[in-house]
């Protein structure tokens, strides 16, 4: 799918951070502006941004990601107040808190992560106006993989969300769209709701559309093979792979980073009605 960008243009001040240095100090030393690019390696730290126009951009090397390990002692990986923030490309596991989670940031672009087993939610913008969140893949989560808390004109797209209580939520929230997610294997898989008692009171203009929600079936299995969901017969015709921009807006491994996680495309063998809730069975 295609990307969105709301937080503008980079800015003219770029630093690279090492196996070894602080993502955090980086942060501190940096001038609005600055694109802080992460090499793979092991990074063990909450990084808190309070400063405008700060990107932090993962460098994919033959498919190794910088690791935020919070080694289940740290509480948050990615604290972000700042507006015109990026966060792409790193994996956080082993916090007890929350993997990236904004407050009152702007403009925020939260894309192409992977976030595992990280507390209480695994994306978490709140209070915050303008974002994107997309292709990410997060599992593992004690409440909400991805949740969209009192903010205005969020979008949430191409995500993979598994193994959590619920997958996509949006409180108390208005004008976002949540779209072309796979959700599978939670309790609960898109929901929308208002929480009594905070500051912004209601949730509404919120489309869910494109969204395929399954529980105990993984798609790959269904690769060479027939299906059906409710009445209607399809057939694997293949894999969705990601768009070959990845690799241009990404950077090198981009592309392969996602592969695997945008689904996959049938053919209808049998035409028939699907409802809420019909089964994906195999039929061989």
């Amino acid at each position: 799918g295609s990307l969105k960008s709301v937080a503008g243009p980079p800015g003219p001040h770029s630093v690279v951070v090492k196996d070894g240095e602080s993502i955090l100090q980086a942060v501190k030393n940096a001038e609005p502006g600055t694109t802080i690019r992460v090499m793979p390696g092991t990074y063990s730290e909450t990084v808190y941004i309070d400063k405008d126009n700060i990107r932090i951009i993962g460098v994919i090397e033959a498919g190794r990601r910088p690791v935020l390990d919070g080694k289940k002692q740290l509480n948050d990986a990615i604290l972000y107040s700042g507006n015109n923030f990026v966060v792409e490309n790193l994996e956080i596991r082993n916090y007890k808190g929350n993997g990236v989670m904004g407050q009152a940031g702007n403009n925020f672009e939260i894309r192409n992560n992977v976030i595992v087993d990280t507390g209480v939610y695994g994306i978490f913008p709140q209070l915050g106006q303008n974002g994107v969140v997309e292709h990410n893949v997060v599992s593992k989560i004690a409440d909400a993989a991805i949740y969209v808390g009192m903010s205005d004109n969020v979008h949430v797209a191409h995500n993979e969300v598994f193994d959590s209580v619920a997958g996509i939520e949006i409180e108390n929230s208005r004008h976002a769209i949540v779209e072309n997610n796979y959700v599978h294997d939670n309790t609960g898989g898109l929901l929308a709701f208002v929480t009594p008692g905070l500051p912004i009171k209601t949730t509404q203009d919120v489309i869910f559309r494109r969204n395929f929600v399954v529980k105990g079936i993984n798609l790959a299995a269904l690769k060479s093979r027939r299906f059906r969901i409710g009445a209607a017969l399809l057939e694997y015709s293949g894999e969705c792979a990601p768009c070959s921009r990845m690799e241009i807006h990404l950077g090198p491994g981009g592309y392969n980073a996602v592969r695997g996680h945008g689904g996959i495309t049938a053919r209808i063998i049998e035409s028939g009605e699907v409802h809420l809730g019909d089964a994906i069975r195999r039929a061989d």
